[in-house]
C-alpha cells in the first residue's frame, strides 16, 4: 500500500525522532513472545514505555498478547500502555479498510480513513516511449510492491516536477493493452533502472469510472492496433518493393543473354 520511505516521510510528518526498521525474516517470524520481549525490546531497543494497539499480538503463531505484555513489563522495568481503536464515522482506521477502499476505487472514502489523499512516491525509470507516439508527456515510476492496493486508471496530482503539483492521469498496475500478456492474460509488469528524477510523487484524487476506463482503454488499443497496421504496412511495400527489384533484375539477365545469341561448343577439325 506504501514504500517504506512513504511510511518514514509520514512518521516525521507525525513528529516521530527515531524508526528502527526489523527485516521480517524467517529467523524472526520464529521469535517466541518471550524472546521478542527480551532481545529486541529489553537488550535491543532499551526500550521504557512501550504504546501498542487494542489488538496487538507478538511472537512466533502471534502467542503474546497484551497482557502478557505488561506482565514481562513489570519484571523487566518497563511501562506498557493500550491504545485505543481510531474510527472514522464509526468505522475502525485499519489497513484492511483502506486497501479495501482503494480496490473498490472510493478515493474519498480512502482521504477520509487516511487523513490525507493516497499517494505514492517513487524513481522515474525509462519506459517504451509510448507517450512520444500518443502526444501525451509520461512518467513511469517505479513502485516495487507485486500487487499494488489501487489499481486502474487515476485522476493525480504530480509533486516534485515544479513549484506547484500538475494534474495528470496515472495508470497503476499492469497494462494488457500495451504489454504482452502473461499466462493470466495480464499485461507484463516492466523491471528497469532507476531514472534521474528521484522523489516523484502522485496523490490520487479520484478513479475514472469503469466506462470511462473502458473507453480510455479502448482508444488506447486503436491507437495500438493503428501503429502495428502502420507497422505492417510498411513492412508489406518493402516487400513488393524487394519482389519488383529481383524481377527486373531477372528480366535485365533475360534480355542480355538474348542480345548475345545462342552460344556454339566449339567443334574440333
Amino acid at each position: 500500500m506504501a514504500t517504506l520511505r512513504d511510511k518514514l516521510a509520514e512518521l516525521e510528518r507525525c513528529g516521530v525522532d527515531r524508526v528502527v526498521v526489523v527485516r521480517f525474516d524467517e529467523a524472526f517470524a520464529a521469535l517466541s513472545p518471550q524472546a521478542f520481549i527480551a532481545d529486541v525490546l529489553v537488550r535491543g531497543l532499551g526500550a521504557r514505555y512501550v504504546l501498542v494497539g487494542d489488538d496487538f499480538c507478538f511472537g512466533a503463531r502471534r502467542a503474546g498478547n497484551y497482557a502478557m505484555l505488561d506482565a514481562a513489563g513489570s519484571a523487566a522495568g518497563f511501562d506498557v500502555a493500550r491504545m485505543l481503536s481510531y474510527e472514522v464515522h464509526g468505522q475502525r482506521v485499519s489497513s484492511s479498510a483502506v486497501r479495501r477502499a482503494l480496490a473498490d476505487g472510493a478515493m474519498a472514502h480512502a482521504a477520509e480513513l487516511l487523513g490525507r489523499p493516497y499517494s505514492i512516491s517513487g524513481h522515474a525509470v525509462h519506459g517504451r516511449k509510448l507517450g512520444r507516439e500518443l502526444g501525451f508527456r509520461t512518467l513511469n515510476l517505479r513502485f516495487g510492491h507485486p500487487r499494488p492496493a489501487a489499481m486502474g486508471i487515476l485522476v493525480v496530482r504530480v509533486h516534485g516536477l515544479g513549484d506547484a503539483p500538475l494534474p495528470g492521469v496515472a495508470s497503476l498496475g499492469v497494462r494488457p493493452t500495451v504489454e504482452d500478456a502473461g499466462p493470466d492474460g495480464r499485461g507484463r509488469r516492466a523491471r528497469t533502472a532507476r531514472g534521474a528524477l528521484p522523489g516523484l510523487a502522485a496523490a490520487a484524487r479520484g478513479r475514472l469510472r469503469p466506462a470511462a476506463a473502458r473507453r480510455a482503454a479502448a482508444q488506447a488499443a486503436r491507437r495500438t492496433e493503428v501503429r502495428i497496421a502502420g507497422r505492417a504496412a510498411r513492412r508489406h511495400r518493402a516487400r513488393r518493393r524487394r519482389r519488383a527489384r529481383l524481377v527486373r533484375h531477372a528480366r535485365l539477365t533475360r534480355w542480355a543473354r538474348s542480345l548475345s545469341g545462342p552460344t556454339q561448343s566449339p567443334t574440333g577439325s
